[in-house]
């Protein structure tokens, strides 16, 4: 947490030359880390994880609720770190796509909603949804110039059309003996629902 202090979450060069780039991010961090002025990439096999939680907070968090922040992502941030922008949006959509949810990241995803908040991130259970969402990442401009924020990121595939449920689904109890479901319901009940709704939380 020291090394990355409040840097955006990225890969050096984009913001600042590469030329200033710190690897690793400090002298006990991972060898695959590194860090500028305002950016900070953690070690490869952690980009993914860190990619997914960030994507399904900006998605979860818009402010709608009381004294709640209105998370955001995008390729062009404010100049200085804040609560509400911790990441480049194409950073994170490739970290995303190098690093694919692992079966330690599936279980803790698990874990989280049985045991814990009662809800998922929708891109761990189906990754292909950050495409489907946020489009594909962007490619920058050069060394230090960033992103070109003018046009939307470049579109992702089409939706696919999924079958409809028999009926409704009911609202679940948080009960840890349904053989491994998060709260009596399947993944698949879970992301489609809480995904398409303005509270992905809320089944």
């Amino acid at each position: 947490n020291s090394a990355r202090s409040n840097r955006f979450f990225s890969s050096c060069g984009i913001t600042e030359s590469v030329a200033g780039c710190v690897i690793p991010a400090s002298a006990e961090a991972d060898p695959s880390t590194s860090r500028d002025v305002k950016t900070f990439m953690p070690p490869t096999n952690a980009r993914g994880d860190v990619a997914r939680s960030i994507l399904y907070m900006a998605l979860r968090y818009d402010g709608d609720a009381f004294n709640e922040a209105d998370l955001t992502i995008t390729d062009c941030p404010d100049d200085n770190p804040s609560q509400t922008e911790m990441a480049f949006l194409s950073q994170m959509l490739q970290w995303h796509m190098d690093d694919p949810p692992s079966p330690k990241e599936i279980q803790r995803n698990e874990n989280i909603c049985t045991h814990y908040q009662g809800n998922r991130n929708p891109f761990v259970d189906m990754p292909d949804l950050v495409a489907y969402y946020y489009g594909q990442p962007r490619t920058s401009l050069g060394d230090g110039l960033g992103y070109d924020c003018s046009t939307p990121n470049p579109p992702g595939p089409p939706m696919p059309e999924f079958a409809p449920t028999v009926a409704p689904t009911s609202i679940p109890v948080n009960d840890p003996t349904t053989g491994g479901t998060c709260k009596g319901l399947t993944a698949g009940d879970v992301m489609i629902t809480g995904f398409r709704s303005d509270s992905p939380d809320t089944v």
